[in-house]
């Protein structure tokens, strides 16, 4: 069973571009087959390889925005409304885990990003 633990451990692997930093940068995959994962679908441009694309061609399922433009998002959805966000211009990793409910089928990702993304632009100098 994964954990939010591993799933951060993955988005941080997929913002390393398949690399593991540790002592020394270890490369497992290639930077161009992983970006592969993040290329629109010829029939849904707003889905890759396994994971839903915000900002790459237009909003996505996550529909997350900054200042009202399409922020660059890669997200992974699990069952429950779980989520794994790569957010690349923020050098960011967050996970979502939730249990399967009726309250949690009304979980919205712009809502539940919104507040963190205000606060790392209140954080730029």
């Amino acid at each position: 069973m994964l954990t939010a633990r591993n799933w951060a451990k993955f988005g941080q692997f997929v913002l390393d571009k398949g690399s593991i930093k540790k002592t020394e940068t270890v490369n497992l995959l290639k930077e161009d087959l992983l970006m592969q994962c993040f290329e629109p679908s010829a029939t849904n441009n707003k889905y890759g390889l396994t994971w839903w694309l915000n900002g790459v061609d237009g909003p996505a399922d996550t529909d997350i925005r900054q200042n009202g433009t399409p922020l660059k998002v890669y997200m992974a959805a699990g069952l429950g409304k779980q989520r794994l966000y790569v957010i690349p211009k923020y050098d960011l990793v967050v996970v979502r885990f939730a249990e399967p409910s009726s309250q949690g089928a009304r979980f919205q990702n712009d809502d539940f990003m919104k507040p963190i993304l205000e606060a790392l632009v209140s954080e730029k100098p």
